[in-house]
Formats: C-alpha cells, sequence, structure tokens
C-alpha cells in the first residue's frame, strides 16, 4: 500500500476509515511500507506513517549527497519515522532524447526500502522481523537536533547479510 494524507481532526471519517484498515492490515501480518512526505517538517498526522506498529515502516529520503547519510532537505521527520533511504537522484530511466530520467522524494525513496523488505519476505522472513532487521542494521544519519527520526539509514547490503546469517543459524 502506497498512500499518504493528512488528518487534523481525528474523528475525520476518512481517518475512521483509513485507521481502520492500517488496523486490519497489521492484524493480518501484512507489512506496510509508506513515505513521511515531502514537506521538510514532522510527519505528525500524515498516514499511513504516523500509525505505526510493528510491521509499519515509514521512509525519509536522504539526500544524494553519497559521503554522509543526511536527511533531503525537503524530506518529513519525527519520531514515528522509522528509516531513511536514497530519494534524490534516483534514475529510472530515460527520455526520448537519450537524456536520464530522476525521482526524488520520499515516493522514491520509499520503494527502495519495499525492495529490500520484499527480499527479505521472499526468504520466509516473518514481517515483524522484517522491520527489526532493517532497523538493527541502519547506518547512522547526521541531522539537525530538530530534523531526526527514530531509525537510521538504510543499509541494504548489511540487512540481507544479517537475514542469510539468521537462517543459517537457524537450519543448522
Amino acid at each position: 500500500m502506497s498512500l499518504k494524507y493528512e488528518f487534523h481532526i481525528r474523528n475525520h471519517p476518512l481517518y475512521v476509515l483509513m485507521y481502520n484498515a492500517l488496523r486490519y492490515a497489521q492484524q493480518h501480518n501484512m507489512l506496510l511500507v509508506s513515505a513521511a512526505g515531502n514537506d521538510a517538517r514532522e510527519a505528525s498526522y500524515v498516514y499511513p506513517c504516523w500509525f505505526g506498529g510493528p510491521r509499519s515502516m515509514c521512509v525519509a529520503a536522504l539526500s544524494d549527497d553519497r559521503t554522509e547519510n543526511t536527511l533531503a532537505g525537503f524530506s518529513n521527520w519525527g519520531q514515528r519515522v522509522d528509516v531513511a533511504a536514497y530519494g534524490e537522484g534516483i534514475f529510472f530511466g530515460r527520455w526520448e532524447n537519450g537524456t536520464g530520467r530522476y525521482f526524488y522524494g520520499t515516493s522514491a525513496a520509499t520503494p527502495i526500502v519495499s525492495g529490500i523488505a520484499a527480499i527479505l519476505l521472499s526468504m520466509n522472513i516473518e514481517p515483524g522481523m522484517v522491520k527489526r532487521l532493517i532497523d538493527a542494521n541502519s547506518d547512522p544519519i547526521s541531522f539537525a537536533p530538530s530534523r531526526s527520526i527514530l531509525g537510521g539509514a538504510l543499509n541494504a547490503l548489511n540487512t540481507v547479510q544479517h537475514a542469510i546469517h539468521i537462517l543459517q543459524a537457524k537450519f543448522t
């Protein structure tokens, strides 16, 4: 599921409908990965990110500065944001004249996290464990104190290697 909606009134009919749908999905062992938003502010009441839970991951965007993990200037942040992935300059094809096409935003970062989650799920890792593995293997992020997130920067290689190690230990 990929969507973003802001609610300022908790009894709004759409809020209740979305809350119930997200709760149902988590109760049925589904992993939800969603974008934090591109408003350069705290991700308060941005759903489904703000819903949280053991099988819900909210994704911020990292800048394209590959020397240091920093949040992109446009990325939302906050204590419900679980992980960040690159969200600037994501190549996704070519224009008809051959020049590159690039994608920006937390909606560019989220599929990267979803892809790693899909790899882990294909290895029969439980959805709740997927979130814990991604979190445990994330790299530190440099951010201003007012722009922090709960987790770190996605480290896809370490995450998958850790999952392989867990599975090898399980079967030996």
